[in-house]
This record gives C-alpha cells, sequence and structure tokens, in this order.
C-alpha cells in the first residue's frame, strides 16, 4: 500500500463535497445515528443485538446459523476452524458494531442492485481510457479494481489537485503493483458514488490516467 497522506491532505476531507467511493466520509455522529436507543446489549457475544444479527443474517442466506466476527481477519481465521475464543477476540460487548451493521444492513441491502448496476455502467464508462484497467472486467460486485497509469507521486498530486481545487475527494493513497508506474485503487460503489453520473466518474478518472 502507499504511503499514508500528509496531514493536509487529510484535512481537505471536510472540505470536500464529493466522494468517489463507498458512502462518503465516515462521521462518529453518522456512525452514532446508527445505534438504536433500545439496543438490547450482548455479554462476549452471547445474546442481545448481537444474536439478533446472526439470525437475521442466516436466514438472508439460507444457512442454520451465522457468528458475527468484528474483523475480517477474524472470519478468515474462523474459515479455518480457528474460532474467536480461541483468540481471545471476543469483546466484552459487540452491540455497538452489531447494532449497527444491523441498522446499516436494512438500509443498503435494497440498494445493492442499483449499486452493482451502477457499477457496471461506470466500468463501461472508463473502459476507453487509455492506460485505465477494470478488473474485474466487467464487475461482478459492487466493487471493482482500476489499475491507473500513473507513478505514486502523480497519484497523490492529482489526488490532492481534485480535493483542494474542485472539492472531490477520490482515495487518500493506492496500492503500488509491480510496475512503478501503475497504481491501484479500489472503488466500492455506494450512496456517495450513485451521487455522481458515470461521465463524471470517467472525468475523475481521467485525471489520473492523464500523461
Amino acid at each position: 500500500m502507499g504511503r499514508m497522506p500528509d496531514d493536509d491532505f487529510s484535512e481537505l476531507l471536510e472540505t470536500c463535497t464529493q466522494f468517489v467511493s463507498w458512502h462518503g466520509p465516515i462521521r462518529a455522529d453518522r456512525l452514532l445515528a446508527t445505534v438504536p436507543p433500545d439496543t438490547v446489549v450482548d455479554r462476549y457475544g452471547e445474546g442481545g443485538v448481537v444474536a439478533d444479527l446472526e439470525r437475521e443474517t442466516a436466514g438472508l442466506l439460507g444457512k442454520p446459523a451465522a457468528v458475527f466476527l468484528p474483523s475480517g481477519t477474524m472470519a478468515q481465521q474462523a474459515v479455518l476452524r480457528e474460532w474467536r475464543q480461541r483468540h481471545g477476540g471476543t469483546l466484552f460487548g459487540l452491540w455497538p458494531n452489531a447494532a449497527s451493521a444491523r441498522t446499516c444492513l436494512a438500509q443498503r441491502l435494497p440498494r445493492m442492485p442499483e449499486y452493482l448496476r451502477h457499477a457496471q455502467a461506470i466500468a463501461d464508462a472508463i473502459r476507453g481510457l487509455p492506460g485505465v484497467r477494470v478488473i474485474p472486467d466487467p464487475p461482478q460486485t459492487s466493487m471493482m479494481h482500476l489499475l491507473l497509469p500513473t507513478t505514486q507521486e502523480g497519484f497523490g498530486s492529482t489526488a490532492r489537485r481534485l480535493a483542494k481545487d474542485q472539492g472531490i475527494w477520490t482515495w487518500p493513497r493506492a496500492a503500488a503493483t509491480p510496475d512503478p508506474a501503475v497504481q491501484r485503487v479500489e472503488l466500492s460503489v455506494g450512496d456517495a458514488t450513485c451521487a455522481l453520473k458515470p461521465g463524471q466518474v470517467r472525468e475523475i478518472i481521467s485525471a489520473f490516467a492523464a500523461r
């Protein structure tokens, strides 16, 4: 992954009004608003809203049971049958995470087809940009990777310019590839992305592809 952005670049996030990826900036007030005041708390992952979320998720997937884990890394380990208790990974209370996840699942699950359609429309719009690659192409979910024909320095300069001059937040950093002239980013389509037309996203991405 590329180097961390400078502090002044990160501060530009607060001045931006358009966001290319996901749902926009993560702020405490928005997260707290997704936790209902009548949430029933759990104890070490047992009972309460954690049990409710696990039961609802299992039902959505047509599975007999589901387990809520606070991180993707722990979920990967669970797949290898190394359960959360063996890693000391179960917090005393998972209810804030689970309650927020339950709220956001209800809000965003119905929009997933829309996110996918928008992702595919964006891929169609940017496919012809010189040096830009969409992976996978076409997108199979609402997330895709983009390979951009620019250096780390060029990427950072373009991202900063878009944020400062146009109020557009793209990515704070890019992942390096074996080719120093190519950078990789992840574009996750969410509420903020859907506020932009595919042509607008193409114009933004073209700024990184300019030589």
